[in-house]
């Protein structure tokens, strides 16, 4: 089962495929891991999975996600990328886990 060691912000990915989806996962102010490894902020147990494989940091209006060189790519809006400037809305993929951002305008 995933879990999260923070939960202290408005900021959520919602799952929207594979075995947690539905599953919200709230995401805190600051740096966060997502992967596999139990040294992750959030922990997904799955092979798909790098160890650490990307990085969200979260501020007040946006999210920013950096994919940390991870084997099977990071996804926002379907295109690959290194890194990307995330909104309310968007849809990011780690693999095979793919999430719908929610953030503060979703919660008003």
């Amino acid at each position: 089962m995933p879990s999260v060691k923070e939960n202290l912000s408005q900021w959520s990915l919602v799952a929207n495929d594979s075995w947690i989806k539905g599953q919200r996962f709230q995401l805190a102010k600051g740096a966060q891991t997502i992967g596999r490894s139990t040294d992750a902020t959030l922990t997904f147990p799955s092979k798909h999975l790098s160890r650490l494989h990307a990085e969200i940091t979260v501020s007040e209006d946006f999210l920013f996600v950096t994919d940390l060189k991870s084997a099977n790519g990071t996804f926002v809006n379907g295109k690959l990328i290194n890194s990307a400037k995330i909104k309310p809305g968007d849809h990011i993929r780690f693999d095979q886990f793919s999430f719908v951002v929610e953030g503060p305008q979703n919660h008003a």
